[in-house]
């Protein structure tokens, strides 16, 4: 392989790896996190109660 084929293939894969974790950093760090939860989950669609 010639210099430059090894160039371009580094610079692509460096450019596919900063692509993926711009796209996964921001997903992660943006993630609620519940302080406390004050009602629970109803267990059954049967518990959920409607407002009319």
């Amino acid at each position: 392989m010639d210099i430059t084929q090894i160039l371009i293939t580094v610079v692509a894969v460096v450019g596919i790896i900063v692509v993926c974790v711009l796209a996964i950093v921001p997903t992660v760090m943006n993630i609620p996190r519940p302080d406390r939860v004050d009602q629970p989950r109803p267990k059954h669609k049967s518990d959920v109660h409607l407002a009319a």
